[in-house]
């Protein structure tokens, strides 16, 4: 008999509880699983799957960024030991005129606060059309031999331009039409 009491208080307890929450808070805390499930899904995804050119990563970062401060711009990518295909573990920089100091975020989406010494201009998309493997290609049209490259940064201080950093010297290539500026 004891036992029954227990399990109906405990049943009403329960059923109070519940009619005590409004919808809009199980919504919410459905909402924040969902998020949660999805940031998961990105991490395990970067972290299984092969390393991808800079632009292809760009969106993903991008949304890490926007959580960060909204009005968040990109200011530079750089990667190291690039592969002929493009591929890195990128790391992006965003600043924000809201914000003191700049946002680092590599291909795991770890982000963390450095310093802001950025002078370059924000990168909009719309002006990077050379994405990292199109720019090897050209470096190798014009003498690139070793690979893989060291180090290959895009920044937007007077042209929107790749920096490629190789065994076999150093090239720049405009980002936007594909020129090589100098080697």
């Amino acid at each position: 008999m004891k036992k029954l009491i227990k399990f109906g208080i405990l049943s009403f307890l329960l059923t109070q509880s519940l009619s005590a929450c409004n919808s809009s808070s199980i919504n919410d805390l459905t909402n924040s699983i969902d998020i949660v499930s999805t940031q998961s899904n990105s991490i395990e995804e970067a972290k299984s799957n092969k390393f991808n050119t800079a632009k292809e990563q760009l969106w993903r970062v991008e949304s890490v960024a926007k959580r960060w401060d909204i009005s968040a711009e990109l200011v530079k990518v750089e990667g190291r030991d690039v592969t002929e295909d493009g591929s890195s573990r990128w790391v992006f920089y965003f600043k924000s005129p809201f914000k003191r100091n700049a946002l680092m975020i590599d291909s795991f989406y770890n982000s963390r606060e450095v310093l802001n010494n950025f002078f370059g201009r924000e990168i909009r998309e719309y002006d990077w059309r050379i994405d990292s493997n199109e720019a090897i290609k050209l470096a190798q049209k014009q003498g690139l031999k070793k690979l893989p490259v060291l180090e290959m940064k895009l920044e937007s201080r007077f042209d929107l331009e790749w920096e490629l950093r190789t065994f076999n010297g150093i090239f720049t290539i405009n980002a936007n039409t594909g020129k090589l500026s100098k080697k």
